[in-house]
């Protein structure tokens, strides 16, 4: 009879013992699942890095000053396409050596994209 007993209590005692490490469980799931849908209703995003016209401006004359050094350029237009894409109006002509010839100055367009980390795509558009 009394290891009927002592049976019995150790039974219920494992019993509990489960059953409050189970609550304890489902209130830090419940509390993970809060946090869960509390960060996917923010939905953090990245900043962006939105370039200038005059930050445009400077890239253009840098790529006319080292992979088109030899023409010259003038009027260069923007017009914002995007966050960091250009559309680019510019007048260029090639550079010569003779002071009685006269430049003839065309009008071309490009494009020109900005990527975050400063590198950019500056390709002529058709």
């Amino acid at each position: 009879m009394k290891r009927l007993i002592l049976l019995i209590l150790t039974i219920f005692t494992f019993s509990c013992k489960d059953n409050m490490q189970i609550d304890k469980l489902k209130n830090q799931n419940d509390a993970l699942k809060d946090k869960i849908n509390q960060l996917e209703t923010e939905k953090i995003k990245p900043k962006i890095k939105s370039y200038t016209d005059d930050e445009a401006t400077v890239i253009i004359k840098d790529y006319y000053s080292f992979y088109k050094s030899d023409f010259m350029f003038r009027n260069i237009r923007l017009r914002r396409r995007g966050a960091n894409i250009f559309d680019v109006s510019i007048e260029e002509a090639f550079k010569h050596n003779s002071a009685y010839i006269d430049h003839v100055w065309n009008t071309e367009m490009y494009s020109l994209k900005i990527e975050q980390n400063g590198e950019y795509n500056f390709s002529r558009k058709l």
